[in-house]
């Protein structure tokens, strides 16, 4: 560093002082204008050789003193100067005299107060920790409690890293230091013991040993160690030949280590959060611990939903698993295994959609045993990748997590999926890919392939003592308790109706058909079979075990006739068939996850009674093949009521870039007063909102996942690509032939308003290269042509209008049968899942409730579950209707 610090300084080694004298006066000179002492840039050139020279964020803040105070910058440059006169001088930050330079200017000048707090700031945070492999060794006796000690700047150190001292002792809290300061120290100066290094601690080191022999040689190589590099160690926090200690949290002792009984107390006793500032406080306690957690992003998934930005407070069922979940785990004391280094070491890893895990194993007896968990939710990019990339993710975060235990070692790599070998075998990778590859090719490891079904799930539930096992019951076909003969009977008993017919059966000649059983003494009733050739008695149910029997028959989730038969063979009751209907038909997970009849059907073209140029709507087309110009974009904008459509390439399509696009159509069509849009962003941003705004243009949002409702111009997107396809005889000629297709689209005949959109729009039709070997069009009489264009405006408009309801007369029997369903606020809704759901996924999601009511059959729904809104088309959702009254109990 010496060396390139120097080379830089060549120029004005020797009689610098006098170059910078004769800079600093040119510079201060009161005769001089401000212009005239900014004027020699040589002088100025030189100066911000010195400046360069310096650190780079102090660097920054001298830039900003400006001329009138380079007799600051200057002084610091000779400072600089005078430490490099000896290649071999020691260069300290306080021998640059930066702040008694700066303290003489602090009332004059706000800036240079501000560079001074940021070079005390530096002066104690910096820590030189590269340069500690180079440092001399100081007997012990001679180092003070945080004293600094100066180090040599020598070639070996990165000039970005130009740290000018370094502590005796660590500070107990680092916190403002770098985070790659702690993996640098263990790396740089524990290295031959980062085997015995206990890695929970940030704040601390700890060793382990199995025998006093073993613990003395240890604790003589780290003290040896220590000395080298002029550290010391308190007396007072050191704890030496404990079995078992507690440090930071943690209990400490030969089989490894685990939360302390006091924090497991603190996490298992901590209330239901209420607010999101208990939940954060919940969430830090965690953070804390989740190195003993396996897949800790996944599970603490719903409670990390609640500290996000403009999210309403709803405690909710997930919320309530995950947060028992976690107090379970911790109660159960998770220990990790000590690192053994005659083990091999292994890593296995896993992805699921919202996080990734990896877990550092060691094998021992064919049994693996944890050392570390990791894990982390995965960003909304990242969510979208396909699985086998975020396997991959997986394996490289996991990777770099562990860094310094798999740096320089060979170790196993377990994992259930094969993304190494299907993205190596690819000839282009993706950037990101090909990236994650590179940093995976510097360590040395075995891929594994091993079953899902073999992935361990959880190694939380090991305790030290391998022969424990915990065997869960299998509850799948046990029957419900509450359809037991006694229960049967003790309702029946309890049911008003049923205990004046088991008391009216002998007296009573309409209840002739009851009976009570001799055996069970149950109320029954005798029924002709369907094929009336025998009788069956079935089972009365009262009314509070009706909703429990369908439960129970309905368990499979099949439809209502064969939940029926299921009931209808043992049990009876009044309006059974119904009540079955009705619950099946309202069952959550089948109206969640089974397909629903298309019955709603409204017009892709609607009509319009706007005047042409008053309503108009605009979308993008793309990303399609980049043209010969450099476009990979087109926008289309079409008019309401003429359909006249105008299409522009573009390279991007950022606000600012539609923006410009829709100041050409203004100058060239005029303003409208209603603009009809999607919900892509960049025609939502507050840039678009704004200008609207500005231009007194009323923004009208279709509803998401519906684009039928600007269903003209998509309609118009569909016959441009196949038009643009048949002319293209590459890909990249797109964008030339785009002219060619407007002129041809807007004067061809509409299939609705059986005219051509330039003639409905202009009033006349416009000339194509078919028309070029007629005879020009001339006006003889202006008065005359006006009075037929108003003429023909005129009939143009009534045969329009006729057109246009002979049109939906004709499609009529195409929708028949299909209504168009009537929703009121506060009705129970379900949506459609649009985010493609996989074979076990459900279908719709729900149930939402009806808060708003809009225009064009669409709606504004709220999520019952964690209060989200929505806007939805009719065609969307469809109605939860209420059950029967026996359903509701």
């Amino acid at each position: 560093m010496a060396q390139s610090l120097i080379s830089s300084l060549t120029p004005f080694k020797g009689d610098l002082a006098e170059q910078v004298s004769s800079t600093t006066d040119k510079f201060s000179n009161p005769n001089n204008s401000e212009e005239e002492n900014i004027v020699n840039l040589t002088e100025k050139l030189k100066l911000s050789k010195f400046i360069e020279a310096l650190r780079p964020d102090i660097r920054v803040e001298v830039k900003k003193l400006g001329p009138k105070n380079f007799k600051s910058a200057v002084a610091i440059a000779k400072n600089i100067d005078n430490a490099l006169s000896d290649d071999g001088a020691e260069i300290n930050v306080t021998d640059f005299g930066i702040n008694q330079i700066l303290s003489q200017q602090l009332s004059t000048n706000k800036q240079i107060l501000k560079l001074s707090e940021k070079v005390n700031a530096i002066s104690s945070q910096i820590l030189c920790v590269n340069s500690l492999t180079e440092a001399p060794a100081t007997n012990s006796n001679n180092v003070q409690s945080n004293q600094q000690s100066p180090c040599q700047i020598c070639g070996k150190l990165n000039h970005k890293a130009n740290n000018c001292f370094h502590y005796t002792r660590g500070n107990y809290y680092r916190g403002n230091v770098r985070p790659s300061y702690n993996r640098t120290f263990r790396a740089n100066n524990f290295h031959p013991y980062r085997s015995r290094a206990n890695q929970r601690s940030n704040y601390g080191r700890g060793f382990r040993a199995d025998s006093l022999c073993e613990l003395k040689v240890t604790l003589q190589a780290v003290f040896d160690r220590l000395i080298k590099f002029n550290l010391t160690l308190d007396p007072a926090k050191l704890q030496l030949c404990k079995p078992e200690i507690t440090y930071l949290g943690f209990d400490l002792n030969a089989n490894g280590f685990s939360p302390s009984e006091q924090n497991v107390n603190k996490v298992t006793n901590f209330s239901r959060p209420k607010n999101l500032k208990q939940v954060q406080m919940f969430l830090g306690m965690l953070n804390y611990f989740r190195g003993l957690i396996y897949d800790y992003a996944d599970i603490v998934e719903p409670l990390v939903k609640l500290t996000k930005k403009n999210t309403p407070f709803v405690w909710s069922v997930e919320c309530e698993n995950a947060f028992n979940t976690v107090q379970e785990i911790i109660l159960k004391k998770p220990t990790l295994k000590n690192f053994d280094p005659n083990l091999p070491i292994s890593l296995i890893t896993d992805a699921s959609k919202i996080a990734i895990c990896g877990i550092l194993l060691q094998k021992k007896d064919n049994v693996y045993y944890p050392l570390e968990f990791f894990s982390r939710k995965l960003t909304p990019a990242e969510c979208k990748y396909p699985s086998i990339r975020r396997e991959l993710l997986a394996i490289y975060a996991s990777v770099k997590h562990f860094h310094d235990q798999l740096l320089g070692e060979k170790f196993e790599l377990l994992t259930d999926a094969k993304p190494l070998t299907e993205y190596q075998s690819l000839d282009k990778k993706p950037e990101i890919v090909a990236r994650w590859l590179l940093y995976l090719g510097t360590f040395s490891f075995t891929p594994t392939h091993i079953p899902g079904s073999l992935n361990p799930a959880d190694f939380l539930s090991r305790v030290v003592e391998e022969n424990s096992l915990n065997v869960n019951n299998i509850t799948l076909f046990q029957p419900n308790d509450k359809l037991s003969m006694q229960n049967i009977s003790i309702e029946q008993k309890q049911d008003a109706i049923l205990s004046k017919i088991m008391n009216d059966l002998s007296v009573n000649k309409q209840c002739k058909q009851y009976f009570l059983d001799v055996n069970s003494g149950l109320l029954m009733i005798k029924n002709a079979h369907k094929n009336k050739k025998k009788i069956v008695n079935r089972i009365v149910i009262p009314k509070s075990l009706i909703k429990v029997c369908i439960e129970t028959a309905h368990a499979p989730h099949f439809g209502v006739r064969k939940t029926f038969e299921f009931i209808r063979h043992k049990y009876q009751w009044k309006g059974m068939y119904l009540d079955t209907k009705n619950f099946c038909e309202h069952c959550e997970k089948c109206l969640e996850n089974k397909p629903k009849a298309k019955l709603t059907q409204t017009q892709m073209i609607p009509k319009r009674n706007l005047a042409p140029g008053q309503c108009i709507a605009i979308d993008v087309v793309g990303k399609l093949p980049r043209s010969t110009d450099n476009k990979n974009f087109i926008l289309t904008i079409i008019d309401h009521y003429s359909r006249y459509l105008e299409a522009y390439p573009l390279q991007n399509i950022t606000s600012r870039t539609i923006i410009n696009c829709l100041n050409k159509y203004f100058a060239n069509f005029g303003l409208p007063k209603f603009l009809i849009t999607d919900n892509a962003t960049n025609f939502i941003s507050n840039e678009m909102v704004e200008f609207l705004d500005r231009l007194n243009i009323q923004h009208r949002k279709s509803s998401i996942y519906y684009p039928m409702a600007n269903g003209l111009l998509e309609r118009a997107h569909r016959t441009m690509k196949e038009s643009l396809a048949s002319m293209c005889e590459s890909t990249f000629q797109w964008s030339e032939k785009l002219l060619f297709f407007k002129l041809y689209y807007n004067n061809s005949i509409h299939s609705v308003t059986k005219f051509a959109p330039a003639e409905i729009f202009f009033g006349r039709k416009q000339n194509l290269p078919l028309d070029s070997f007629f005879e020009p069009v001339t006006v003889e009489n202006e008065s005359k042509y006006l009075k037929n264009i108003r003429n023909n405006m005129c009939s143009i408009r009534n045969e329009f209008a006729k057109n246009e309801e002979q049109y939906f007369k004709n499609n009529a029997p195409h929708i028949k049968g299909r209504k168009v369903p009537n929703f009121n606020l506060g009705d129970k809704v379900f949506v459609k899942n649009f985010s493609h759901p996989q074979v076990f996924q459900e279908k719709y999601k729900g149930p939402f409730e009806i808060i708003k009511i809009l225009r064009n059959n669409n709606y504004v729904i709220k999520s019952l579950k964690d209060n989200k809104t929505m806007k939805l088309n009719v065609s969307k959702i469809f109605k939860q209707e209420q059950p029967r009254p026996n359903l509701r109990n």
